[in-house]
């Protein structure tokens, strides 16, 4: 079972009201974008490593079964097409988690707008 984006908006924005000072909120405000920054860059090495897995499957075996020439030009050939469906498969794994994402969390990243300060100006 998903969180729906007010499932995520209210559990963020309870997790801010408890804290007691604008100081804590800032400092846990800049660690949750270093969160996020890193989950980014893992989900990108599992998309890169899905994309290479992925077009190893598609290109190489009928490569090996043909039994093509061995040649610079085969084997420009095979780099070429292995290369180009890594990046049409990494691309469209990010398309699709984006849609997933932006589907239930759009509109905002951690700590963007969810508390605004009082009279006193803190």
């Amino acid at each position: 079972m998903g969180y729906a984006r007010e499932d995520y908006d209210q559990a963020f924005e309870d997790a801010c009201q408890a804290l007691s000072s604008p100081g804590e909120l800032d400092m846990v405000r800049g660690q949750m974008l270093r969160v996020e920054e890193v989950l980014w860059l893992a989900l990108r090495r599992v998309f890169a490593g899905i994309a290479v897995a992925v077009a190893s499957l598609v290109v190489l075996p009928p490569v090996y079964l043909l039994d093509l020439p061995q040649s610079l030009a085969t084997g420009l050939l095979v780099t070429g097409s292995l290369l180009a469906v890594s990046v049409l498969v990494y691309w469209l794994c990010r398309l699709v988690f984006h849609l997933e994402i932006s589907s239930r969390i759009r509109g905002r990243r951690f700590g963007e707008g969810l508390i605004e300060p009082d009279a006193s100006g803190q």
